[in-house]
């Protein structure tokens, strides 16, 4: 039997039949006559779905391998902007898949590209990217040269969007870095210029992050009118993403408000998106974020177990602040349990990296929780301590709603 007859009857599921199957797409994309972005998209969404996060040598393999066939069957002669377009179009399927090495890899491709005036919108981009991957592998300083960079490449070559993405990327940071005002002032300028060119995806994006900035503030009404403003927008254009990140952001508000129910419908909805969309970290932050509502019921195993998936997803990341968050929750677990020593190692360690990261706001969370484990081990001084710590550090960020239950926690110790 010819060994294409023998791939053709290998069981699904078997790394040669996937290939098979990537194979039978390209046949048909090549006959399609489709065009390039529709064809990309397309390949994402086969990748997604052929391949899940366990599998992800195979999937950057199957790839990698399927992109660089179909530009050599369908679109041989691609002029050289189309070139950049998709190097830069890989470096946001990598950074989705969670290979952060990959795109910066292929980001600094497009900034290569060209002599030193030419692309530069799509190099503006390409930076805003770079920008991100490293403020989440807390590279602060390469991280702001970045935005800034592509803030004034943006103004340079006179193009709108992607001055509205860098200040989008400088509000971005300015939020991981307790700046809340310059935050919200960068990403309402963001939003402005969006409006203005009427970019469906960006005034969601904007809109989004706007309300996030509201929660930390204790907002929540205001963070809820937001989000509703952004799932109207992202719905009309199925940016899959974008809504996984709304439903994550809906129900991480939910939940600060202890309606658990709506929390836990909203949490579901963002994983199955995240998911759907290939989005590793966030499918990381939606187990994490789910820990309050399996304690909130007493089942700490399930907390424990989402915790400890998340926290290897951070880890393989090198996301130092979601392994702090993880390391965190793992406290609040632990300490639900009545493991006070396993939980005060935990709870150090969070607050360890949110300091050497510079994260107030992270570091904050870490304290109180730390405060709430004393005082629940009937050691008041410590917790007062603790307390004190996470007042001083959510007062820096303006978060009304935490400084006030600082001072509830305090004024009950007295």
């Amino acid at each position: 039997m010819p060994d294409k007859q023998k791939k053709k009857n290998l069981p699904a599921g078997t790394a040669d039949s996937q290939w098979a199957l990537f194979l039978e797409w390209l046949n048909q994309a090549r006959d399609s006559h489709k065009d390039l972005d529709t064809l990309l998209e397309e390949l994402r969404e086969l990748n997604v779905a052929l391949l899940d996060e366990k599998e992800q040598k195979l999937r950057v393999s199957y790839f990698e391998r399927t992109v660089e066939q179909l530009l050599q069957q369908c679109f041989p002669n691609l002029p050289d902007a189309d070139r950049i377009k998709v190097q830069l179009w890989k470096g946001n399927a990598y950074e989705t898949f969670g290979e952060w090495d990959k795109a910066l890899a292929a980001y600094q491709q497009v900034l290569a590209s060209g002599g030193s005036g030419e692309f530069a919108a799509l190099k503006s981009e390409a930076l805003v990217w770079i920008g991100h991957i490293q403020l989440m592998q807390s590279h602060a300083r390469d991280a702001l040269r970045a935005y800034e960079q592509s803030l004034e490449l943006a103004k340079q070559c006179g193009d709108k969007k992607a001055e509205a993405n860098a200040y989008h990327g400088l509000a971005y940071y300015h939020f991981e870095h307790g700046e809340l005002g310059k935050a919200i002032a960068h990403w309402e300028k963001a939003l402005e210029i969006a409006e203005k060119l009427n970019q469906t995806e960006l005034i969601a994006k904007f809109t989004t992050n706007l309300g996030v900035a509201a929660n930390v503030q204790g907002k929540w009404e205001k963070a809820l009118a937001y989000y509703g403003e952004s799932l109207s927008q992202v719905e009309r254009i199925n940016d899959w993403r974008g809504l996984a990140e709304t439903y994550h952001n809906m129900a991480m508000t939910y939940a600060d408000a202890n309606r658990w129910a709506e929390a836990g419908a909203y949490y579901e909805k963002s994983y199955r998106l995240a998911k759907k969309a290939g989005d590793v970290r966030l499918q990381a932050l939606v187990k994490l974020n789910r820990v309050e509502l399996h304690m909130a019921i007493g089942d700490s195993r399930v907390a424990e177990a989402l915790c400890n998936q998340a926290l290897r997803a951070f880890v393989q990341l090198d996301d130092h602040l979601g392994e702090a968050d993880a390391y965190k929750f793992l406290g609040m677990v632990n300490t639900q349990k009545h493991e006070w020593n396993v939980a005060k190692a935990h709870f150090e360690k969070s607050i360890q990296l949110t300091r050497r990261f510079k994260n107030p706001l992270c570091e904050a969370e870490a304290h109180f929780e730390f405060g709430r484990m004393w005082r629940k081990k009937g050691r008041p001084k410590s917790a007062v301590k603790q307390f004190e710590k996470a007042l001083a550090l959510f007062k820096q960020v303006s978060a009304e709603k935490e400084i006030a239950r600082v001072k509830q926690e305090i004024a009950s110790l007295g």
